[in-house]
């Protein structure tokens, strides 16, 4: 299979048009969207298969309880919608203030997307994040953070709103990691000529010297090869890319840390892998990996996403990553895609490729005081008395204590309200 051929994902369904907000977080409720929400994000030009529904729902499948979908109904739009906005919601206990808190991020990042955001019709763009930051304002919860948006002008949109509210605060925050050496609120990405040839010849003459004498190596060693799998292999060969990953960790993250990333991602490879979109780049000598480089394709906006890359460490001097995003470029531009996207952080290496940087935001916006909304969502009273126990568990009653009447007031506010 090429890896531009299309996967069909959900069978479409009907919605009726209206013109209002509304709030999913069933999957049986959200099955019907199924058609708009396509339709809406084949026409947005900043969404991408991050934000595509495939990809979106199989993260709600795993996750359920853990999301929300804001809908914007719209009779104006083309299918009776004019925008989405999908949140993970997750239960945060503040020391500071001695209560339960329900926090929004994007829904994305519970699957580890490099994007996230919003999902709009373009002519409708403006009013449709307007009207969700207007909705979400009423909604109960103590912080929303959105990270790695990639507009940086609709999160701008969003943010107004609630900057004209005093309940509010809202901030910009830098994201670096590495010590701070490390901006992860830029994506350095290369645009593609039309062969490789090209490309080869457009970088500079210190990378192209590089590039021969790490050629000159790897065909020095016994039986150099590189390998795209297919079928079962492609497991296999994650597998050994995830433990190579987590050498490159070893002592610098915790060994759970590491082992709660390395789950993450397998399941990420495992989705992208389901869904028709993953590519996978081995380079080898013999039977032995040198690395390999993971892949998220998407073919409507002809990008290549780099995602995981994993080296033997005792391969330091071969330039075995270098050589996986060369093998990779060329196998891109034979695909016809036009760009080439690094992924988040700005490393040096990506530059001296021919990346050019793009931005990506961050917003986080807090709740100024639990005085002027609810900061518990009633709707995750599950989540509220699995804490209760937890505390209750560990000899901590004043939490729990604190909890249970935080639980009865949201609901009592529930009640109220409907």
């Amino acid at each position: 299979m090429s890896i531009f051929e299309r996967v069909d994902g959900v069978s479409p369904a009907r919605v009726s048009p209206l013109s209002k907000v509304i709030v999913i977080d069933d999957l049986k409720e959200l099955l019907p969207l199924s058609e708009a929400y396509k339709s809406v994000q084949k026409r947005d030009p900043d969404s991408g298969v991050f934000l595509s529904w495939e990809w979106l729902f199989d993260i709600f499948s795993k996750n359920q309880g853990g999301w929300r979908l804001y809908a914007v109904q719209n009779s104006e739009a083309p299918t009776g919608y004019s925008g989405f906005f999908p949140v993970a919601r997750t239960l945060h206990w503040s020391e500071t203030k001695d209560e339960l808190q329900t926090y929004y991020s994007a829904a994305g990042r519970l699957g580890l997307s490099d994007y996230v955001g919003f999902v709009c019709e373009p002519n409708f763009e403006t009013s449709t994040i307007e009207a969700l930051g207007k909705h979400l304002a009423k909604d109960p919860w103590a912080r929303l953070s959105l990270r790695y948006e990639p507009t940086a002008r609709r999160s701008r949109i969003f943010a107004d709103v609630f900057e004209k509210n005093d309940g509010f605060s809202v901030t910009w925050p830098d994201y670096r990691i590495n010590k701070g050496k490390t901006n992860q609120l830029v994506c350095p990405v290369l645009a593609l000529p039309p062969d490789y040839e090209t490309f080869v010849s457009g970088l500079g003459r210190r990378s192209r010297k590089q590039l021969k004498r790490y050629e000159r190596r790897l065909a020095a060693l016994e039986a150099p090869r590189f390998s795209v799998p297919k079928g079962e292999q492609v497991e296999t060969d994650w597998d050994k890319l995830l433990e190579l990953w987590g050498l490159k960790w070893d002592g610098q993250k915790s060994t759970g840390k590491v082992k709660a990333l390395t789950a993450k991602y397998r399941d990420f490879l495992d989705r992208s892998h389901r869904l028709g979109k993953l590519f996978v780049v081995s380079l080898w000598d013999g039977e032995k990996m040198l690395g390999s480089m993971a892949h998220l394709v998407d073919r409507d906006t002809k990008t290549l996403h780099s995602v995981l890359e994993g080296r033997d460490p005792d391969c330091a001097d071969l330039g075995v990553g270098t050589l996986l995003h060369h093998y990779a470029i060329r196998q891109s531009i034979r695909a016809k895609c036009t760009s080439y996207d690094f992924g988040h952080g700005d490393a040096e290496y990506k530059y001296r490729l021919g990346a050019e940087d793009v931005p990506v935001s961050y917003l986080t916006i807090r709740r100024r005081s639990s005085a002027t909304g609810s900061v518990l969502d009633p709707s995750m009273c599950v989540q509220a008395l699995q804490k209760v126990e937890k505390y209750m568990d560990a000899d901590e009653g004043a939490k729990a204590k604190t909890s249970v009447s935080q639980l009865r007031e949201a609901l009592s506010r529930m009640r109220v309200s409907s």
